[in-house]
């Protein structure tokens, strides 16, 4: 009897063991296919000593469909904008500005992709201007959430001033996912 029950608690604590193992690997998004996965995705392995290293790109480099970011499995692609007002603007000299975005996923957990994640930094403030779907265009970004290896794509809108620098950021991975853009003045 004194066994069995032995064995039995033996049995519990090697699953136990299992279970806690499994979820650790789950939550670290560790698989046997990742380093094939980020091949795939374009990104090459990351190290230890830079966790949240990410390609970033812009108009500048020539890489076709605009200024990229990719981290934490999430990739944010600006397909295009609109050019910023030249003059007037509404509410006390604020423009609207548009951004057309991609949003790939690459995750087990399906991230809420909408609008609102997105926001607008200005460089030597702390002012910032957050997202809104763009109702000046016909297809502005859904609010869904994105399967693993889907993606999904639309115009978000931000209330801003005129200015030369812009930061656009999305809170879909921590730390936030930056691209710097410039963009273009009718």
């Amino acid at each position: 009897m004194g066994e069995s029950s032995e064995r039995a608690e033996w049995d519990m604590h090697k699953s136990a063991c299992h279970i806690v193992f499994t979820l650790c690997l789950l939550a670290s998004g560790c698989s046997k296919d990742s380093e094939a996965a980020s091949r795939r995705a374009g990104r090459g392995p990351q190290s230890a000593a830079d966790p949240f290293r990410y390609p970033s790109t812009d108009a500048a480099t020539g890489v076709p469909g605009g200024p990229s970011a990719v981290r934490d499995s999430i990739q944010i692609l600006i397909e295009e904008m609109d050019p910023l007002e030249s003059t007037g603007g509404d509410y006390g000299g604020l423009v609207t500005f548009s951004v057309k975005v991609k949003v790939t996923s690459e995750r087990v957990m399906r991230p809420l992709v909408e609008p609102r994640r997105f926001y607008i930094r200005f460089p030597g403030t702390t002012a910032v201007a957050v997202g809104r779907p763009a109702s000046n265009r016909e297809s502005p970004l859904p609010s869904v959430y994105l399967k693993n290896g889907t993606w999904v794509s639309g115009w978000v809108s931000f209330e801003i001033p005129r200015t030369r620098e812009l930061v656009l950021c999305s809170d879909l991975a921590y730390p936030p996912i930056e691209i710097p853009i410039a963009p273009k003045e009718e």
